[in-house]
């Protein structure tokens, strides 16, 4: 309401520049940006990185304003800078908020799950592939077929995946050099798990019940994916039986679970599946 060359304004929390905070200083109480900071945090974004949300809390600051006269160009300024700020978090409201996720992948030192680590890491995601020795799969260059192989080229290239060792569902033959307390440092805080320990031994059906086991002991809501062939790509029944049963353990006993069916050379298709599922969390 206008009188003279001023006007009364009654208003709540707004959002507004630092410039126009440094000029108002007396009139304002600001909280401190590094709590904008933290809230903003709460939320990822997928098309923004955390870096350009902690460059945004920077910029604005949270001021609770107190009834006072000032003066019409003030403001007009105030009411611009707001205008401004609430546009913006008009937008940021209509992009849809997911949380830098973190995601374990056992047995993901091969082709698919090199893939699908490297495109999550890409996206801001925290990956830990679960493998039987994490010092030869990080060597230079590999040393055995024997064992799972990234190389320390793929780990420079993809920071935010790391290898960790685990005894690979089998007690007896466990060939890693720290896989002690696995569960608790990988599976605690993953909100996903993509199972991708290949091979139709024995072995397969050992590791999946492990995971499985250990999940529901430590992270019994994280999700759950398993990744098999489709059953015309598996030429023994034996084959096919260990699959179901691995998929069945899966379904049975875990809360939020995708059991995903590929064809075997269809590694495109496979890692979308994987991502699909991912970007609906």
């Amino acid at each position: 309401r206008r009188t003279g060359q001023s006007r009364t304004i009654w208003t709540g929390v707004v959002l507004k520049a630092k410039a126009l905070r440094r000029e108002n200083e007396p009139r304002y109480h600001s909280l401190t940006s590094s709590l904008v900071s933290s809230h903003l945090r709460n939320f990822r974004v997928r098309y923004f990185a955390t870096s350009n949300l902690q460059f945004l809390a920077r910029r604005l600051t949270v001021c609770c304003l107190s009834p006072t006269k000032i003066s019409s160009s003030t403001a007009e300024t105030m009411f611009s800078t707001s205008s401004l700020a609430l546009g913006l978090i008009l937008l940021l409201s209509t992009i849809v908020h997911v949380d830098a996720l973190n995601v374990v992948i056992p047995g993901g030192t091969g082709t698919i799950g090199q893939k699908v680590a490297s495109t999550l890491g890409s996206q801001g995601h925290s990956v830990q592939i679960l493998c039987r020795n994490a010092f030869l799969a990080s060597a230079p260059a590999r040393v055995s077929s024997d064992f799972g192989w990234v190389g320390k080229s793929y780990l420079n290239s993809n920071p935010r995946v790391s290898l960790r060792d685990w005894d690979g569902g089998d007690l007896l033959d466990i060939v890693g050099q720290d896989w002690l307390g696995w569960q608790d440092d990988a599976l605690t805080g993953a909100d996903a798990v993509i199972n991708l320990c290949g091979g139709y031994t024995e072995q397969r059906v050992m590791a999946c019940e492990r995971i499985v086991r250990e999940s529901l002991r430590v992270n019994p809501t994280a999700m759950q994916i398993t990744l098999s062939p489709v059953d015309e790509d598996l030429s023994m029944k034996l084959k096919k039986d260990r699959v179901v049963l691995c998929e069945k353990m899966v379904k049975d006993n875990c809360m939020n679970s995708a059991c995903l069916r590929v064809e075997i050379n269809d590694i495109d298709g496979a890692c979308q599946k994987i991502m699909d599922v991912i970007d609906g969390l």
